[in-house]
């Protein structure tokens, strides 16, 4: 029986690993063609505050703020002139209720269909973000005289 079940898994191929390592990755993951939304793991709706259902066939630019847009746009240009891999970009994705998480997302550029796709690599870095915060409002209230160092 376990060797049955060994074999099947086996015959499953690469398909059903990378299911199964993408589903179960503490990282957001998506793909992306033609700047639509084509995969998205649990960890990526629950970034964005949404089913999984919701993200699949949207776009991919409707995640990020304005602000941001036209400099994402670039870099996926570029990447697609330069190569498959590009250096991450620290930014902010917009939740399903409006409010903003801060992400690194790094995307790996592939073809898939003859159409430019990527998967895209999301990092929630919030935490980060706000004990830099913290330490640079530590830092000038002790420049200031406001706190006095123990």
């Amino acid at each position: 029986m376990i060797r049955a079940k060994i074999r099947e898994l086996a015959l499953r191929g690469e398909p059903y690993r990378f299911r199964l390592l993408t589903e179960s990755s503490p990282e957001a993951i998506l793909f992306e063609a033609v700047g639509r939304v084509l995969y998205a793991n649990p960890k990526t709706a629950a970034l964005l505050g949404k089913r999984r259902e919701d993200l699949i066939g949207r776009e991919f630019i409707n995640f990020i703020p304005p602000e941001y847009r036209e400099e994402v746009s670039q870099r996926i240009r570029q990447q697609s002139a330069t190569g498959p891999s590009a250096a991450p970009m620290e930014l902010e994705w917009v939740r399903g209720d409006g409010s903003r998480v801060s992400v690194e997302f790094t995307a790996i550029a592939t073809r898939y269909a003859d159409a430019d796709a990527h998967f895209v690599f999301v990092h929630d870095v919030t935490e980060r973000k706000r004990a830099e915060t913290l330490s640079e409002q530590l830092r000038v209230s002790f420049e200031n005289g406001a706190v006095a160092p123990q």
